[in-house]
């Protein structure tokens, strides 16, 4: 059972289990140039270097931030997920039992049955597990609502990148274990929202999504502001914590 993705408490990364020594999520190798999917290897970052300037991490990640900015810009949900093959999961029953868990992904699955999906949820609320299209719905419905003509004290209600969060060992900012993208936007009666998506490297240190959390800004305002916060994954106290880093312009 997943424990709700309360604010402050279950900041969320999504890392997979195992890929600690992978290139970056979203950071091709050191000779590669930044693309929407792959761009060189981002090395740790020690804290005391980033606030002031335009990119908090390496610069390969601040690009791969930036494009995906844009694609959400022009609605290119495809581009977003590529052919991320989301995460291997052991269904132990076809029934929802209303706890989140992992449905919708197994509604209908054997016990046993291996489906792969994504983890998905609202903070203040159970998180989840879908399918591609499920992922992909999540995204262009919660793009649909925009209204960029709207504006705020944080700026236009158009989609940005607010925030990058990296894991945070205290003594240095590692990226290369994946990485969260914060995104915010106004919707339509004027409430600020943000959408988080989460990457991690596979096997070839290709950027892959594995995540989409989203909930009211003003509620969690950690992740448009910057901030440190505890877990990777909902759920998962004993996680490493985050560190959210403001993207400069």
């Amino acid at each position: 059972m997943r424990a709700p993705l309360v604010a402050g408490l279950c900041v969320v990364m999504g890392i997979v289990t195992g890929c600690g020594g992978a290139s970056p999520a979203g950071v091709p190798s050191p000779s590669g140039n930044a693309t929407a999917t792959a761009a060189p290897a981002a090395s740790p970052t020690t804290a005391g270097t980033m606030p002031g300037t335009a990119c908090p991490f390496a610069a390969s990640v601040c690009d791969f931030a930036r494009q995906t900015e844009a694609r959400l810009s022009r609605g290119d949900v495809a581009g977003i997920i590529g052919d991320a093959p989301g995460r291997a999961v052991t269904c132990t029953t076809g029934v929802n039992p209303g706890l989140g868990a992992d449905f919708p992904l197994c509604t209908g699955a054997v016990a046993g049955e291996v489906r792969f999906g994504f983890e998905v949820g609202a903070f203040q609320s159970e998180g989840g597990m879908t399918d591609r299209a499920g992922l992909a719905g999540g995204i262009s419905n919660w793009l649909a609502s925009i209204d960029p003509a709207r504006s705020d004290r944080l700026g236009s209600g158009a989609v940005r990148a607010f925030t990058i969060g990296c894991p945070d060992a205290r003594t240095t900012i590692d990226c290369r274990l994946g990485f969260s993208l914060v995104f915010s936007a106004i919707h339509t009666g004027g409430v600020r929202d943000f959408l988080m998506l989460v990457f991690t490297p596979d096997a070839a240190g290709t950027p892959k999504v594995v995540g989409l959390y989203t909930g009211l800004a003003s509620l969690n305002m950690l992740y448009l502001t910057g901030g440190r916060g505890a877990g990777l994954r909902p759920g998962e106290p004993t996680s490493p914590p985050v560190q959210y880093m403001p993207l400069g312009r």
